[in-house]
């Protein structure tokens, strides 16, 4: 049943997917086997996580399992479980549980005899500690997630968007040219998606309609995933090819009723920047202050307000 469930979820068909773990759930703590009940509650979690559903209850759920796998004893399992956590956490705009979580995980990680996690433990806490502006930590944790994963491919993407952010204030082009590397590099849909909202980003800032263009039909191109959250991703890159400061003020506010605090904040980056150019008199930039530092909150491209960027335009190539 949770296998015919998972081949479910991997189809995109959520909700037939999401109702037989459900049963299978149901089914195993009917029978005594925690197990296969804690197994089943991690795939709801991954598989909601995954196509971006509500935050709040993915990290319930990923926090029961957790909590019932650290009693199990069982380390490789515990691994897996809390490296999900982190990404939730770190969404959730919660970065000094994500450094806690890291710290934890590295011990798990090493009981259970599983070095291919260290490289996703370090890229965690280089996110946490650049989402919180300590931007030195960030690229010293970043070179120990190299280290780790120089056999593996399947970190490139990510590790090409942190060291995109981390270049972007002092070389803008360097940054530009090592996420447009990682958008050659992905090879899977959720890998082109997540360069091409990044590269958006990049471009809308420097001016570069061709690569703020070719970002929108890459992510096109790439197969959508069905959650809530991730329907809003190409409305994204849309409202920024299309300067649209509605679009964005809107998918912020969705963004943040789905939990997705650190999105969030994100996309109201992108619209304090357009309001700015627009010459608007509504101060975005100054709520938007406010609200990072509730959190401890840094974005990635650069200190607010972005006034390197104002005067710059997004100009279609002749």
């Amino acid at each position: 049943l949770l296998e015919s469930a998972v081949i479910d979820s991997f189809q995109d068909r959520l909700e037939p997917a999401l109702e037989r773990i459900e049963q299978c759930h149901r089914l195993a703590v009917q029978a005594g086997d925690r197990s296969l009940a804690q197994r089943a509650l991690l795939n709801s979690a991954v598989v909601q996580q995954s196509n971006g559903f509500p935050l709040a209850g993915v990290i319930t759920l990923l926090e029961q399992v957790a909590e019932e796998t650290r009693r199990s004893g069982a380390y490789g399992n515990l691994a897996f479980v809390l490296n999900n956590l982190g990404s939730a956490y770190h969404n959730a705009g919660r970065f000094e549980d994500v450094l806690a979580l890291a710290d934890e995980n590295e011990v798990a990680a090493a009981r259970a005899g599983n070095p291919h996690m260290v490289g996703s433990i370090h890229l965690h806490r280089a996110e946490a500690y650049l989402s919180l502006g300590r931007r030195a930590d960030a690229a010293e944790a970043l070179d120990q997630a190299k280290r780790a994963w120089t056999d593996d491919p399947q970190g490139v993407e990510s590790l090409a968007i942190l060291l995109a952010a981390l270049r972007f204030s002092d070389d803008p082009d360097a940054a530009r040219a090592t996420i447009r590397e990682a958008a050659d590099a992905a090879d899977t849909a959720d890998a082109a998606k997540n360069v091409a909202r990044r590269t958006a980003r990049l471009a809308y800032r420097t001016g570069d309609h061709r690569d703020l263009q070719d970002a929108l039909a890459r992510h096109r191109g790439a197969t959508d995933r069905p959650g809530p959250a991730r329907s809003l991703e190409r409305r994204w890159l849309e409202s920024l090819v299309e300067v649209d400061l509605v679009g964005l003020a809107t998918l912020a506010s969705e963004m943040e009723e789905l939990g997705y605090v650190r999105i969030a904040l994100e996309l109201r980056a992108d619209e304090a920047l357009m309001a700015t150019r627009a010459g608007l008199e509504e101060d975005l930039t100054a709520a938007l202050l406010e609200r990072c530092a509730a959190l401890g909150f840094h974005p990635w491209l650069g200190s607010l307000p972005e006034t390197r960027w104002i005067a710059t335009e997004v100009v279609s190539p002749a």
